[in-house]
């Protein structure tokens, strides 16, 4: 069940992140993201390029919340790609990331007692959702947050139960913040 919901994600994201996103301009295609992902995409291509974590060059103004994806953002420009492609290759992992996070719901829901229903009715939810589909082709940081907090729950359920904890759940649970920085509170 969860292999389908996460061919779906696909199915319905793909042509969005791939065509709807994107532009062509002077015969070469562009692909963007949303304006606080462009944000985090500038200063991560600042980086890349031995600028540090800056907006403008000699500027130290922190204008992120989003450390890790940030840092993710400025390995892509790391790439030989041209610009025109960075973007892409953001989308293409967000909606990656969002399809990863379909077996984990569907675990969660196992996790909670959930039968057959509750899980087809959570991955429907977010398989469907309209939230998923804005963030995950929008290039922001949320899948990811999404993917670790939801592995987060299922790790400390599963280590609550075994009477097990592990360290690496822990170490996950801290790197929310640097995911996004409001995420601490989570």
């Amino acid at each position: 069940m969860s292999y389908a919901a996460g061919l779906a994600l696909l199915a319905l994201m793909l042509p969005v992140a791939l065509v709807g996103k994107s532009d062509t301009l002077d015969g070469v295609r562009y692909w963007w993201l949303a304006d606080d992902a462009m944000i985090s995409m500038r200063y991560g291509r600042n980086l890349a390029e031995g600028l540090g974590l800056v907006w403008n060059a000699s500027e130290r103004v922190e204008g992120y919340t989003n450390l890790l994806w940030t840092l993710f953002m400025a390995l892509v420009h790391l790439t030989p790609l041209p610009d025109s492609k960075t973007s892409l290759i953001v989308l293409l992992a967000n909606v990656g990331i969002a399809a990863a996070t379909v077996p984990l719901i569907a675990r969660l829901v196992r996790l909670l007692g959930g039968g057959a229903w509750a899980t087809g009715a959570a991955l429907a939810a977010y398989v469907l959702g309209a939230d998923t589909s804005f963030f995950a082709t929008s290039g922001m940081e949320t899948s990811l947050l999404a993917f670790l907090l939801v592995l987060c729950v299922c790790r400390v359920l599963e280590e609550s139960r075994s009477g097990t904890p592990r360290a690496s759940t822990y170490l996950t649970i801290g790197a929310l913040g640097l995911v996004r920085a409001d995420a601490a509170v989570l």
